[in-house]
């Protein structure tokens, strides 16, 4: 599965490729955008999936089969 930000890179590859290429520019400029909507719509998913850093909370973890606390609520 892709990631919004590869979507983002496709879609300026093709974007490139539009220059580069004038016969297939209008072709190369609607897969652009398809690739941009994707992006969209991936970044709003993640976000939904994927916290802010700020807002995750610290978890005990394990470091070598011992059970340490970090800071902060259970």
């Amino acid at each position: 599965m892709l990631t919004s930000i590869e979507c983002h890179e496709i879609a300026k590859q093709k974007l490139v490729q539009a220059e580069h290429e004038p016969q297939h520019r209008t072709r190369l400029l609607t897969a652009a955008q398809g690739w941009l909507v994707l992006e969209n719509e991936l970044r709003r998913l993640e976000a939904n999936v994927i916290p802010p850093k700020a807002s995750r909370r610290s978890r005990p973890t394990s470091v070598g089969g011992e059970r340490m606390l970090t800071s902060g609520p259970r």
